[in-house]
């Protein structure tokens, strides 16, 4: 692999190809065809025609599954094109999306670009999150999706993909202190399967133990197995090649012993991107300024209740040259686990409280490297805590912000733990935001990037 440095603000990287990606290669410029260019631009009115894909967001933004090919891509002024979400059965158009560009712009020369203010995004496009049931994953690896629903008390577990997902907690005031989750008797157990009608829940035991769920004083010097953290409720890593075509899994719903809610919490994983610009005569460029992000969802929270949240997917960028500026976010990062503390939603009026939950006000945030005003409920990604002593982050002490905030590590402009404004919990909205976090579920593994 050959690396080409320049004095610019962009990385330019040209690779030698090993030989499974030689063969990608080859079958990708097996489809030279030149085709019309895709260009998705955010302005108004919409210049943005989408073809083959589903126009969105009033046509200023495309829907696409399955692999494209066009002369070059332009995503400019805002545009954004989201990935079809994985229907469980079509690994092809669903959850994933190739897009191939085997030209170039005629008047700035890149075969892909994603400026500053634009995105493509398979956030969440993987593995959809079950009701009341465990994460579903790969079929191969039938421990990656978090454990949740009638597997546990109170809250899932994380999806797992190249990392693994994170564990849940049950009630946090049991043992030792009140503001803290001890170790591992308050952390979930895998105690129970949905029935196969998908209407109630069915306990079962732990392997070589008399029963499973439960608390216990002791768990290491008893034989019933309540209270040990076992079985794990973390979705497991699991590996797979960066060609084949595969998804982050999704979180473990939240507890559902004490209810079942219209609709899942757990957080869905990642989907899957691949972007390659290559010609014929190889100077195809893939200029990246924007996002290319494929996440895990966050988990969301009911009943005091919380899921797990979905792991991160792939993200496979291949060009002759590629390009990712300084201001490029490119991720396949597992979504954080759920809690019941007010989330980061998107609003629309700043100034106003509508829509968001008590003590957050709609607030305009810019983003440093784009320059671009998101809307969103603030403050927000606060941690509760009771002395200063759990305020870790600089410049925080533990105060009361009021409302469903409560007491929260925030800083002197009354501001939390700094927050990518780029990248709303959405996924949340509707769902318990006002009330503080006794039962917190894992968060999802890490996906896989390469470029």
């Amino acid at each position: 692999m050959v690396l080409k440095s320049s004095g610019s603000a962009t990385k330019r990287v040209q690779r030698f190809w090993s030989a499974g990606l030689t063969f990608a290669w080859t079958f990708c410029l097996a489809w030279v065809a030149q085709a019309a260019p895709l260009i998705i631009d955010g302005t108004t009115p919409a210049q943005t025609s989408c073809p083959g894909g589903t126009p969105v967001n009033g046509g200023r933004g495309c829907q696409y599954g399955g692999v494209h090919e066009f002369d070059y891509i332009d995503i400019r002024n805002g545009g954004v094109l989201t990935v079809v979400d994985f229907d469980g059965t079509d690994r092809v158009n669903t959850g994933n999306l190739v897009l191939k560009a085997t030209g170039r712009d005629p008047t700035n020369a890149f075969s892909i670009r994603v400026d500053i203010t634009s995105r493509i995004t398979a956030k969440g496009s993987g593995y959809q999150g079950k009701l009341c049931d465990d994460g579903p994953g790969p079929v191969g690896a039938p421990l990656a999706g978090g454990r949740g629903g009638c597997s546990v008390l109170d809250s899932g577990g994380g999806g797992g993909h190249f990392g693994r997902g994170g564990r849940g907690t049950k009630d946090c005031f049991v043992f030792g202190s009140s503001t803290s989750c001890e170790f591992p008797q308050e952390f979930e157990e895998d105690c129970g399967d949905l029935n196969g009608a998908g209407t109630a829940c069915v306990n079962t035991t732990e392997p070589g133990f008399a029963t499973c769920r439960g608390f216990a004083a002791t768990p290491t010097n008893q034989t019933t197995g309540a209270g040990n953290g076992l079985p794990d409720v973390a979705g497991q890593a699991y590996y797979h090649h960066i060609l084949d075509v595969d998804f982050g899994a999704a979180g473990g719903d939240k507890g559902c012993l004490d209810g079942f809610d219209s609709n899942p919490r757990a957080g869905d994983g990642g989907g899957r991107i691949v972007l390659f610009g290559a010609t014929t005569t190889q100077n195809g460029v893939v200029d990246i300024a924007g996002r290319v992000v494929a996440d895990g969802k966050r988990g969301c929270s009911s009943g005091n209740d919380s899921a797990g949240a979905g792991a991160g997917g792939v993200v496979l960028i291949i060009g002759d040259e590629v390009n990712i500026a300084d201001t490029a976010r490119v991720s396949a990062h597992g979504g954080r686990g759920g809690d019941s503390q007010p989330k980061c939603l998107p609003c629309t009026t700043p100034g106003s409280t509508t829509g968001c939950a008590s003590g957050q006000t709609c607030t305009a945030y810019t983003e440093p490297a784009s320059g671009k005003t998101y809307n969103l409920c603030g403050p927000c990604n606060c941690t509760p805590c009771s002395s200063n002593a759990d305020c870790t982050f600089p410049g925080q002490t533990c105060k009361n912000l009021g409302g469903a905030l409560g007491n929260v590590c925030a800083n002197a402009s009354n501001q939390c733990t700094p927050y990518d404004v780029g990248d709303d919990e959405a996924e949340c909205s509707g769902t318990q935001n006002s009330g503080t976090c006794d039962d917190c579920a894992g968060g999802g593994g890490g996906g896989i990037i390469n470029v």
